[in-house]
């Protein structure tokens, strides 16, 4: 990469995370302006769009990253039976995506939080999530009529184990948080193998 790329690069992610971090104090997107994020990244409107065509261009960014992220995540899970999760042990995937809400708390906080975009999840990574969950389901030969309600639950559980972790989690290290997400992902095939 040469010093031109290597500057272009440092100011997008500039603007990015000076966005977050007035959506972080507080302000609503649409309520911050660019002229004043401008400001505060110290550049001229000229210079920003170069970059971005707009600040919802920024967020969309930030977005699109985060879900790809995920999506990577995501595309590593491991085929499983009942008796592997039992164990209780963290699952790679599980340590994985705690390790990725440790290391992008701050990005995840702000997209989760009143100020950010909590639905983000709900329309880039819902289906997803749940296709490998089905795909798991399928796997244990589950029975079929649960697939759409344990799917629905996991991926509800997922949500709020990503916020309680960013937000409420003063208490449990990554390690065991990994363990929780496992036990999520084995408790909602143990329900659906066990209602009539």
């Amino acid at each position: 990469m040469d010093r031109r790329e290597h500057n272009h690069l440092a100011t997008q992610k500039h603007i990015q995370s000076t966005l977050l971090a007035m959506m972080g104090e507080g302000k609503p997107l649409h309520q911050i302006s660019t002229t004043q994020l401008c400001q505060r990244c110290g550049i001229a409107k000229s210079t920003f769009y170069l970059y971005f065509p707009d600040k919802y261009a920024v967020i969309e960014e930030i977005i699109a990253k985060v879900s790809q992220d995920l999506k990577n995540i995501n595309a590593s899970f491991e085929k499983y039976s009942i008796s592997d999760l039992i164990s209780g042990k963290p699952t790679p995937i599980a340590r994985n995506m705690v390790r990725y809400l440790s290391e992008n708390r701050e990005t995840l906080k702000v997209l989760f939080g009143p100020t950010g975009v909590p639905d983000f999840m709900n329309t880039r990574n819902k289906n997803d999530i749940e296709g490998k969950f089905v795909e798991l389901y399928h796997a244990l030969h589950l029975n079929p009529k649960h697939e759409k309600l344990t799917s629905f639950q996991f991926f509800s559980g997922v949500i709020g184990l990503f916020r309680f972790y960013l937000f409420e989690n003063d208490r449990y290290d990554d390690e065991e948080m990994a363990v929780i997400f496992g036990n999520m992902l084995r408790n909602s095939l143990s329900i659906a193998d066990h209602i009539r």
